[in-house]
C-alpha cells in the first residue's frame, strides 16, 4: 500500500470520527432541549364568556381606558384601537397633544418626546381624578400599540373590589430584582381607590 493510499484512508477515518462526534453532540443537545424543565405559570381566575356575560360585565365592571398616543399615530394606531377593542371600554380617552375629529382626545400641553411620556400620563390621570373618578371603577392605561381582550379583563377584574387600592400589571425586573413599577408598554390598571391614593397626582 502506497503512502498516498494510507494518507487517504487516515483522512477518511478522521472524517468519520469527526462526523460521529458531531452526531453525538447533536444527540446530547437534542436530549438537553427535550429534557429541559417546563416553566411554571401563575394560575389566574378564568371564565367562559358569552354575549350575556359580556353585556353584564360591561355594566357591572366599569372601565375607563386611557390610551397614550401622538398626532402622527392617530390614523395608523389610535383609530384602529378606537374601532376595535376600544369600543368595549365604558369610556375611552386618547391622550395626545393635538385634537382629532375621529377620536375622543384629552389634550396635554407638552413636547412630543419620550422624556415627557410620564408627564403626559400623569396629567391625564390628574384630569380623570378631577372629572371622572366616581364614574368608573377601574382605570386602564395603555399605549396605542397595545391590545386588551376586554371580556377577559372584566372577567378577571370582577374577582376584586375597586374599593381596594389595587394596581394590576407586569412588574419590571432590573438586574434580577423585581421593581414595584409596572411596565407601561404592556399596560396596567388602577382601581378607583388606588387612583385616590396615588401620590404622583398634583392636585390644586
Amino acid at each position: 500500500m502506497g503512502v498516498s493510499n494510507v494518507t487517504d484512508r487516515a483522512r477518511t477515518l478522521g472524517l468519520r470520527e469527526t462526523r460521529m462526534r458531531v452526531m453525538k453532540s447533536e444527540m446530547l443537545l437534542a436530549d438537553t432541549v427535550v429534557q429541559e424543565p417546563h416553566q411554571s405559570f401563575v394560575t389566574i381566575p378564568t371564565f367562559s364568556a358569552s354575549a350575556f356575560t359580556s353585556r353584564k360585565f360591561f355594566n357591572d365592571v366599569k372601565v375607563l381606558c386611557l390610551i397614550v398616543t401622538f398626532p402622527l399615530n392617530h390614523k395608523s394606531k389610535a383609530l384602529p384601537v378606537a374601532e376595535t377593542w376600544g369600543k368595549l371600554c365604558n369610556r375611552i380617552l386618547f391622550v395626545s397633544t393635538d385634537t382629532d375629529d375621529k377620536l375622543s382626545t384629552l389634550i396635554v400641553d407638552l413636547p412630543e418626546n419620550r422624556s415627557d411620556l410620564w408627564q403626559k400620563t400623569k396629567k391625564a390621570f390628574e384630569w380623570i381624578y378631577q372629572n371622572n373618578l366616581n364614574d368608573y371603577e377601574w382605570f386602564l392605561k395603555a399605549d396605542d400599540d397595545t391590545y386588551f381582550h376586554m371580556d377577559n379583563l372584566r372577567g378577571f377584574l370582577k374577582n376584586f373590589s375597586p374599593k381596594r387600592a389595587l394596581s394590576i400589571g407586569h412588574k419590571f425586573k432590573i438586574n434580577g430584582i423585581e421593581d414595584t413599577y409596572h411596565s407601561g408598554g404592556a399596560g396596567y390598571i388602577l382601581s378607583r381607590e388606588a387612583l385616590k391614593k396615588s401620590r404622583f397626582l398634583q392636585l390644586s
